[in-house]
């Protein structure tokens, strides 16, 4: 007995949401009439609780938040923008199409353009990776660097300035 309620109770809760991804308004959409003719009183019926919960309990309160997220569940299940015939579709306007494609083909050539720029700064990288740093010069026994560069460059700044 549990176990055939549990899958009675399984096959209802997977009919049930399996409703929100599928179009039960073919026919209607085909024909162009407003496919959610039913979900629009229910939306209604939501946003009027969201909003009597919003005047009840505060614009910030839990209350609220759920009845505005539920108004937003119904509004998510409209998928009639998919199924709909527009005209400013870019598929059926020729020109629009083909704006589309060049924009298309300009954004793959930028895009290659990257590729070629990161995949040379990968092989900079690469190579200066490669390179191999000599350890720094030990202290000598005057316990300070020895740079013959720089000890030049001081016996001339201390000639000029004498």
């Amino acid at each position: 007995m549990k176990f055939a309620l549990s899958i009675i109770t399984t096959l209802h809760f997977v009919i049930w949401t399996s409703d929100a991804f599928l179009n039960t308004n073919l026919a209607r959409i085909k024909s162009g009439q407003s496919t959610l003719t039913g979900l629009r009183s229910v939306d209604s019926d939501a946003v009027q609780d969201a909003i009597t919960a919003s005047k009840n309990f505060g614009p910030t309160s839990k209350e609220a938040r759920v009845a505005w997220d539920i108004v937003e569940e119904i509004r998510a299940r409209d998928n009639s923008a998919a199924f709909s015939n527009r005209e400013s579709d870019a598929l059926k306007n020729p020109t629009k199409n083909k704006e589309m494609y060049e924009k298309f083909l300009e954004l793959q050539a930028l895009g290659e353009q990257q590729r070629k720029q990161a995949d040379a700064a990968k092989y900079v990288t690469n190579h200066i990776r490669a390179v191999k740093l000599a350890p720094p010069a030990k202290p000598s026994s005057k316990g300070t660097l020895h740079n013959p560069i720089l000890d030049h460059a001081l016996s001339e700044a201390k000639l000029m300035t004498k």
